[in-house]
């Protein structure tokens, strides 16, 4: 291990251009990998906040009865993709 090291060491000094040239290859593709996966988790962040967000509002006449509306609310209620109904 202490040749292999040593070797190692001595060629990086050697071929200064390629060592450099190497780092900067592997710098960049880290960047890069960072920048997209950091656009893909904020993507699906926006994704996931705006499905739990869907609302709906729901206007009634001014003369529509109570009972109409609580009929109304009753048949939203009663649907299964509705989670919560507000008056």
């Amino acid at each position: 291990f202490g040749y292999v090291g040593k070797q190692g060491v001595k060629n990086i000094w050697r071929n200064k251009m390629f060592s450099l040239a190497s780092i900067a290859t592997m710098s960049a593709c880290i960047f890069l990998f960072g920048l997209f996966f950091s656009i893909i988790v904020n993507f699906q962040h926006i994704i996931k906040t705006a499905e739990e967000g869907v609302a709906i509002t729901v206007f009634f006449e001014k003369d529509a009865t109570d009972s109409e509306k609580k009929a109304i609310g009753k048949a939203l209620e009663a649907r299964k993709d509705v989670a919560e109904v507000k008056y």
